[in-house]
């Protein structure tokens, strides 16, 4: 059975490499993120998101559209024990930009996120922060006309002064897709 689970998850990443992805069409998919603080070297979460977005068709060999993304990371207060462990949460807001003929997305845009780092593990003090700040990020967007998979999703999220790194996986689903491209 796992086996068999395996096989189906490598022939639809190799399917999704073999093709570009369309443009055109709403996006709706999952994303599964890893965040590490640049700013603590204990501070790092990983978790499961949401995302939607939308891509138009073709405008000068260029795909622009957006997409929105939540994510709610693995731990929450309680699990936090030692000095510098950290959860984090955040929604974004991000513009696209894809070339029709590479197999790459970037994308910029808006991050709102709540993250607490447990400054002392005795008195269980936090550092609190809910704020609003910047990404820019880089994908590698393969897929067909029914999916997308975005590999080595790389996001530099920026909020107060405190830097983050984002890396990701995310698939998603196209609905209304019309026609492909080169």
């Amino acid at each position: 059975m796992k086996h068999r689970w395996l096989t189906t998850l490598f022939t639809l990443i190799f399917s999704c490499l073999t093709t570009s992805t369309h443009g055109g069409a709403v996006i709706l998919g999952i994303n599964l993120e890893f965040i590490d603080s640049r700013f603590n070297e204990e501070g790092f979460d990983g978790g499961f998101g949401i995302h939607g977005g939308y891509e138009f068709k073709q405008w000068h060999d260029w795909h622009f559209g957006g997409l929105v993304e939540f994510m709610n990371g693995w731990y929450n207060e309680d699990e936090l024990y030692s000095a510098g462990e950290m959860m984090y949460e955040s929604k974004s807001l991000y513009a696209t930009a894809r070339p029709a003929n590479w197999p790459i997305l970037f994308k910029a845009g808006v991050v709102d996120a709540d993250y607490k780092v447990l400054i002392d593990e005795t008195s269980r003090e936090f550092r609190e922060v809910s704020d609003t700040g910047y990404a820019y990020g880089i994908a590698l967007a393969l897929g067909n006309e029914n999916f997308r998979l975005d590999l080595i999703d790389y996001k530099r999220i920026k909020i107060g002064n405190d830097h983050f790194d984002s890396y990701g996986i995310s698939l998603g689903i196209i609905f209304g897709a019309a026609g492909g491209f080169n």
